[in-house]
């Protein structure tokens, strides 16, 4: 293992919370693979913190599972990587963008992108409670990708909202996500969907794009006209994004009161900023609130599963604006003033509500330099579907 002052002038970006660059590795079909996990994912002798100032002094005594997958395949876990604090954020604010300069990195698994989009992690692990691994992908112009709800395990992390929460991988190519995926994914031949047809039917939202920048419209137009060249794009009725939007708020911060519900006055105050900030509202949500949440996550998954009837995938874009500055809290769109964290969940949170896999991918076209990133769907355990799916589309994603 390097020493703290060489592993602090590497790591330029303040990805990690701990480098371990060079951590043994195994055998198997990971064997040699670099990948830095998330500060929310046990890590064996690693920090544990969640980015919270209480959590400080936590390491963890065992790997999460997941982590041990990828250990039990090969892979080196080259350490721990930062995250806005709980998971409540979507910026990282204090880890820097290596490949866009002065734009957030995105979040809250900021640190994870960041490790990737750097060269010290080949893959990184992180969560997504609402889009919190396509969300840094997108803003990093990397690969970004959520599983079926509970198809990878999330014991051993520390929770932000456990209806919602997901395990998901950031890589710089598919090819080394899909890998990754696959040793996490297991072998479940009941829960594997099959197969999708290699002619796509493509769906997107029949609704007016009025969520998204006028640029992130023009240069989704963009992308579906290429690749309609060889698909079929199908129009349809998605579930309406307001309200979904509303209740998957009532429910993260519902369950996030939960889990911090036992802590004294004194180590509440010992929270991040941002999440005393978040919990303080959690107290608004009522039983009713929290039971109609419930109701529409429900009726969302069935919605959301109804569309691939005409469709073997759905697209939109990743997030609904450029990428934001490091330091914006909100940001305009069509003229409206828009909290950084709506913009940056809109789409994304969807697939948390639904349970459906979910992959970001970046494509030719740029917008402040970076690649403009699509979100691919698949119907549940459509996984590894999902990303064969992904690589078909790849060579005209690219241009």
């Amino acid at each position: 293992m390097r020493g703290e002052d060489d592993s602090r002038s590497v790591d330029r970006f303040g990805a990690f919370v701990a480098f371990t660059p060079d951590a043994p590795a195994g055998a198997g079909p990971l064997a040699g693979l670099r990948v830095a996990v998330k500060d929310n994912i046990a890590v064996a002798g690693l920090p544990f913190t969640a980015g919270h100032p209480l959590f400080s002094d936590r390491t963890a005594d065992t790997d999460a599972p997941a982590v041990r997958q990828l250990r039990d395949a090969g892979a080196r876990i080259v350490g721990v990587t930062r995250t806005d604090a709980g998971g409540f954020g979507v910026t990282t604010p204090v880890v820097k963008n290596p490949a866009a300069p002065g734009r957030t990195v995105g979040g809250s698994s900021g640190g994870s992108a960041a490790a990737v989009a750097a060269g010290l992690a080949d893959v990184a692990l992180g969560t997504d409670t609402g889009g919190s691994v396509r969300i840094p992908a997108a803003c990093t112009g990397l690969v970004g990708f959520k599983p079926t709800c509970g198809r990878i395990s999330i014991e051993g992390t520390w929770p932000l909202s456990p209806s919602l929460d997901h395990i998901g991988v950031i890589g710089r190519g598919l090819e080394s996500v899909a890998r990754t995926a696959d040793v996490l994914l297991g072998h479940d031949a009941e829960a594997e969907a099959p197969p999708i047809s290699t002619r796509l039917r493509i769906g997107i939202d029949r609704a007016p794009m009025d969520h998204c920048d006028v640029a992130v419209e023009k240069t989704f137009k963009g992308v579906l006209a290429a690749l309609a060249a060889k698909h079929e794009i199908v129009p349809l009725d998605w579930p309406d994004a307001t309200q979904v939007l509303d209740a998957h708020r009532d429910l993260l911060l519902a369950e996030a009161g939960k889990i911090y519900a036992s802590l004294t006055p004194a180590e509440f105050d010992r929270l991040a900023v941002v999440a005393r900030r978040a919990l303080a509202l959690a107290g608004d949500v009522t039983p009713d609130m929290l039971l109609d949440a419930r109701r529409i996550a429900a009726e969302t998954a069935s919605a959301v599963e109804t569309l691939f009837g005409r469709a073997d995938i759905l697209l939109s874009p990743t997030i609904t604006c450029p990428v934001p500055a490091q330091d914006a809290r909100r940001v305009e769109i069509r003229g409206r003033s828009i909290s950084v964290v709506h913009a940056l969940i809109a789409n994304t949170m969807l697939f948390n509500m639904s349970g459906h896999p979910a992959v970001a991918m970046p494509s030719a076209p740029t917008l402040n330099g970076l690649p403009f990133s699509v979100q691919i769907a698949a119907r549940r355990n459509a996984d590894r579907a999902l990303l064969d799916a992904a690589s078909a589309l790849a060579p005209l994603l690219r241009g």
